[in-house]
């Protein structure tokens, strides 16, 4: 009798896995297959390969900050001491809110930006280039708010410079704007500098950096201040603190490019200030997925006790979400005593994958609470197609804390409900957000027959008392000439407070030919923040909304699911691959096209060769797939031989 006949499908699945497992580099842990990422902002550098590592010898950080937005440049040079080429990844998590919006690379002793390029087509092109030892660069968004920087080559006992920039809205808490950026990038710098430049309102502006050491120069309402080190650890964080408005204003910001004027705008609103009337009965949906190991625990647990101590008395279930949800246990609780609840996710183990969509409300329950980083592997989630249909008496809080998660999915899960984010903010924000009432905010008149749009930032869809005395409102638009910016005059926005009452700011749209006009092909702040917020607005429904999302960020040169940044060489490249090239390459690459159409437009790789390098990207994404089934499938395999 064969092995197959007796042991059956079952022990052949298992014998494929298990060879498949050793052909994608060996085992993996659950979900993500790997380390416990690093903390929020600080970029970690990988290089696979290395005998020594590579070092980061330097970095330049400049940083300006107007209208509630500050835009960051990390300028970073790398030294490779192997005696050999290698590639080097770069690893950026970032904070809700922020976003990559710039990258260059040295091509030739000068740093040349990156363009936007469609994800898939990003990675064949480096993968291609990388093949000929030649200098691109790639920049993409990975999982949830991950990047990665993929820079080729690293020179053999030489340096490369990489450049990235980030774009971030300042944080509203306690009457006051904040920035923070950490400096602990690496260890024994050769160099660092910190310059900064804050167009600032009336009142008292902060800066410190840790044990650099920062002074700010005022001239009018502009503070500027530059340092710099040498053969230095760098430590702390790089905190900037600006007074927030004490009366309900709003200043807008606008530029035209192209065929549009786009605006962006702050405003300022009355936040409430009130305790929230608890139920008697609340469910906490736990994600005890492979990745809940990466959570801040001993955070979110300080977060139930606020919880619990304000509601008193009353029952709590617990559901256990993994692959599939696990039966409801209900807990009592006295006087805010749930150490029956806590004692039971105490003992969870995290393993298998994620779906948080395999749980149904019930009707009898208004209150959800869901702690998890949002990554799931199934479909259904992110999308609200998928996610279970809440009534409307019925609201869920989101709460992550860890440095990697998926904000576009807790804010599409969040039904009535907010993301609060333990990873990025104080534990006393926290409770604010999660215990003090909120205003729902909206824009009245968003989209307006074609000639104009508005969308608000998603962390602007609540006013909370956690943001201080004056919430912080942010939207961006567009408008046209001619119907646009002649027909519609301003945008309104409207709160409406958990007392029944409403309160209306209307912000005027300035006028076509009163903005200034950008030229150049990259999109100016104003056009990038409305990529931003429509595309996270559109990420609620991901695969819905797919091809929309590529398209704005294409246009728009918004990093996201869809879309990369890429640094080429050649002229050559930038033609072949039909890729926008930056300025200083655009008379050759205009004359390379126009010699390929006058031959007839050979392809820019052959057949052959397209066909393996799409190949091996799908049997890349399958190794990534087996890396976080692993664990899950060969417990599903190995049961059923066990009872043979």
């Amino acid at each position: 009798m064969s092995v197959f006949s007796r042991f059956g499908p079952v022990f052949f699945l298992a014998i494929m896995l298990v060879s498949m497992i050793f052909i994608a580099g060996g085992p993996a842990a659950a979900q993500s297959g790997k380390p416990a990422a690093p903390a929020p902002g600080a970029p970690r550098l990988h290089v696979a390969g290395a005998e020594n590592p590579v070092r980061l010898l330097s970095l330049a950080v400049r940083v300006e900050i107007k209208s509630g937005f500050a835009e960051s440049s990390l300028d970073m040079e790398f030294y490779n001491p192997n005696q050999r080429i290698l590639e080097g990844e770069l690893e950026l998590h970032l904070s809700p809110g922020q976003e990559i919006s710039g990258l260059a690379l040295d091509i030739n002793g000068e740093l040349r930006r990156g363009v936007p390029a469609a994800k898939a087509r990003g990675q064949e092109m480096f993968d291609e280039i990388a093949r000929r030892k030649v200098d691109p660069a790639l920049l993409e968004a990975t999982r949830g708010n991950a990047y990665r920087l993929r820079v080729y080559p690293l020179p053999a006992g030489g340096k490369r410079r990489a450049a990235v920039r980030i774009m971030q809205p300042l944080k509203a808490e306690n009457g006051a704007l904040h920035y923070r950026l950490p400096l602990n990038f690496a260890d024994d710098l050769d160099s660092i500098s910190i310059e900064a430049e804050i167009v600032s309102p009336p009142g008292q502006v902060k800066a410190e950096a840790g044990n650099l050491g920062l002074r700010l120069e005022r001239a009018g309402t502009v503070y500027r201040g530059r340092v710099e080190r040498r053969n230095i650890t760098p430590e702390g964080w790089l905190d900037i603190t600006l007074p927030a408005p004490d009366s309900l204003s709003a200043s807008v910001t606008a530029a035209r490019w192209r065929d549009k004027l786009y605006f962006s705008a702050a405003a300022y609103m009355p936040a409430p200030d009130k305790a929230r009337v608890l139920p008697d009965l609340v469910t906490v949906l736990w994600d005890a997925s492979g990745s809940g190991m990466e959570r801040n625990q001993a955070d979110e647990f300080a977060l139930l006790d606020s919880y619990f101590k304000a509601f008193s008395s009353g029952r709590a279930r617990l559901a256990v979400l993994r692959d599939k949800a696990e039966p409801l246990q209900t807990f009592k609780i006295e006087n805010g005593d749930w150490q029956g609840l806590r004692a039971a996710i105490e003992g969870l183990a995290y393993d298998g994958a994620t779906n948080l969509t395999d749980w149904r409300p019930a009707a009898d329950c208004r209150e959800y609470l869901l702690f998890s980083d949002g990554l799931s592997n199934y479909r259904g989630a992110p999308g609200k197609a998928g996610f279970p249909e809440m009534a409307a008496g019925q609201r869920l809080f989101a709460v992550n804390s860890a440095a990697t998660a998926d904000y576009a999915a807790l804010r599409a899960m969040a039904v009535r409900g907010q993301v609060i984010d333990l990873a990025h903010e104080s534990l006393p924000t926290a409770e604010a957000r999660l215990l003090r009432a909120s205003a729902r905010v909206g824009i009245i008149n968003a989209a307006m027959d074609g000639a104009a749009e508005a969308v608000l930032a998603p962390e602007s869809a609540y006013l909370s008392a956690a943001d201080g005395r004056n919430g912080l409102i942010r939207l961006a638009g567009w408008a046209k000439r001619g119907g646009g910016v002649d027909g519609v005059k301003e945008i309104t926005v409207q709160a409406d407070y958990p007392d029944g009452t409403s309160k209306k700011l209307a912000m005027a749209l300035p006028a076509w030919d009163e903005s200034p006009e950008f030229t150049g092909e990259e999109a100016p702040l104003p056009a990038r923040l409305w990529g931003r917020y429509a595309i996270a607005g559109l990420e609620a429904d991901y695969r819905a909304n797919k091809k929309a999302i590529a398209r704005l960020g294409q246009e728009l040169g918004v990093v996201s699911r869809e879309t990369s940044l890429i640094v080429l060489e050649t002229a050559e490249d930038y033609a072949r691959y039909e890729v926008t090239p930056p300025a200083s390459l655009q008379a050759q690459v205009e004359a390379l096209r126009l010699k390929k159409a006058a031959s007839g437009g050979e392809r820019s790789l052959g057949d052959e060769r397209l066909l393996a390098m799409r190949q091996e990207k799908l049997l890349d994404m399958w190794r990534e797939k087996v890396k976080w089934s692993e664990p899950y499938l060969l417990r599903a395999l190995w049961r059923p031989m066990t009872r043979l």
